[in-house]
């Protein structure tokens, strides 16, 4: 019991601080001895949380694995009243884990669960036929930028 209250606190968490996203890494061109070798591009999943207090993210660590670290503030010195920011990052296999045992109490983020849960089971992980990994990338990205608007209850 006292498992999925953590869970549903931090579906919420991530509902309102994170980010649920597959992201993709272009195909790089190598040299190994000598001769050059195109190395394929890579699409991950990746669940993120960011916020001015580490407590919580702390929490996900001990949850559900990942690093929390300080983010660099040096390019937002220049304004006042910056307050320093942490961020929670968990990827691939571990990620997937993560999502599965928030999905049941997610409200904002679910279809971004469900997609990345989706490739990540048809992908093989991540690296099966690349054309298939990056249509699920598309479509995470469409899903991103069209957003979510929850309509409001109905007050009793």
């Amino acid at each position: 019991m006292i498992d999925e209250v953590w869970n549903a606190w931090a579906a919420g968490f991530v509902d309102g601080e994170g980010s649920v996203m597959l992201i993709y890494s272009r195909p790089k061109q190598i040299t190994r001895c000598g001769r050059v070798e195109t190395k394929p591009g890579q699409v991950a999943v990746h669940v993120r949380a960011s916020q001015t207090v580490e407590v919580p993210l702390l929490r996900l660590e001990i949850m559900y694995g990942g690093s929390v670290k300080a983010l660099d503030m040096s390019m937002k010195s220049r304004f006042r009243n910056v307050r320093q920011m942490y961020e929670w990052n968990i990827f691939g296999g571990n990620a997937i884990s993560a999502l599965r045992k928030m999905r049941p109490y997610m409200m904002v983020k679910q279809q971004h669960a469900d997609l990345a849960v989706e490739y990540y089971e048809l992908c093989n992980g991540g690296i099966g036929n690349l054309d298939l990994r990056l249509k699920f990338w598309e479509e995470m990205r469409e899903l991103q930028h069209k957003g979510i608007h929850l309509r409001k209850p109905a007050i009793a």
